[in-house]
């Protein structure tokens, strides 16, 4: 039986994107690699000062104020101006970070709305991608090609929704501690931002929507960004001959959870109460009947005889 998190893969959106946005400094320079670095919060933008004949560091905000014979830094990306390791920060814990590829920032210096997206070291600090400390928030991140040949970016692993999508996401030529995020959802034909960091942009148009099936039910997905081989279950229909398969709307969509059903009266008398609305054009529910469900769908039960189906969620 499909589950119902079939193709919840979404990736990094709003919400990653605004932790790597946010990942620009408080304050502070260094010629030497040393010095304090802030993440996100009101800090964003920087300014940084060189003495004389020196060159002035990188702002998030492309400005920079250089001493006398000084000239003004790159706009983006900026160079490495601070080493995590050389200001005290530890490497990230092997199980936030599997690869490597961050510090441990203290919570002090890491801004609120960046916290909530970030995995915890400690209960003192958050573990932030190398690329923002070092950068001072100055990034810009790898191009790629991403899952079915979209233009993409690399980020890090050590962010939880992106580790989340390692079973559908592409390493490609990006780092050992980074994956291939595409510019835009494939499945929803959005962007997903992190293709608009810093002074970065998409190089290539947004790409056409994707086939709807199922009469406009659903939407044709290629077979291979559906996560635990879940796409042998799903059928055709009227997608192309392209390895696309048709995918439900209602478990494309974070928003929506499936309305609950009660089963056919055949199900009821096996012992099966409750299931949820599921299109009838999926191969795995022919069938059933659609119970309560309104016309075009079917009931799939959550259980039968006490073994749980996957169509409810795994915790079902």
């Amino acid at each position: 039986m499909i589950r119902q998190q079939l193709v919840r893969w979404m990736v990094v959106s709003a919400s990653v994107v605004s932790v790597a946005a946010a990942c620009g400094t408080g304050s502070g320079t260094s010629a030497s690699g040393s010095g304090s670095v802030g993440v996100g919060g009101a800090g964003g933008t920087t300014t940084s000062t060189d003495g004389a004949g020196g060159a002035s560091g990188p702002s998030s905000s492309s400005s920079a104020t250089a001493g006398v014979g000084g000239s003004q830094g790159p706009a983006c990306p900026g160079p490495k101006l601070i080493d995590p390791a050389k200001l005290g920060f530890k490497a990230c814990p092997s199980y936030v970070c599997q690869d490597g590829g961050g510090h441990c920032v203290p919570n002090a210096l890491v801004g609120a709305d960046v916290a909530g997206f970030l995995e915890k070291c400690n209960k003192d600090s958050l573990c932030v991608p190398d690329p923002f400390i070092e950068t001072q928030g100055n990034f810009l991140l790898a191009t790629c090609e991403s899952i079915m040949g979209y233009e993409g970016r690399c980020l890090s692993t050590c962010i939880p929704m992106v580790q989340a999508r390692a079973a559908v996401l592409e390493q490609a030529t990006c780092g050992s501690s980074e994956l291939c995020v595409p510019c835009y959802d494939p499945v929803k034909n959005e962007s997903t931002g992190v293709c608009d960091l810093t002074c970065d942009k998409p190089a290539e148009p947004k790409p056409a929507p994707l086939p709807t099936c199922c009469g406009n039910r659903g939407t044709c997905v290629a077979a291979d960004i559906i996560p635990d081989n879940s796409a042998s279950q799903l059928g055709k229909d009227s997608c192309p001959n392209d390895g696309s398969v048709c995918a439900p709307n209602e478990l494309i969509d974070d928003m929506q959870n499936g309305t609950i059903c009660q089963p056919s009266a055949i199900l009821i008398a096996l012992g099966v109460d409750t299931g949820v609305c599921v299109p009838d054009c999926v191969p795995a529910v022919k069938g059933l009947g659609n119970g309560s469900c309104p016309s075009g769908y079917n009931c799939a039960p959550c259980d039968v005889f006490g073994a749980n189906t996957g169509a409810c969620g795994p915790d079902w």
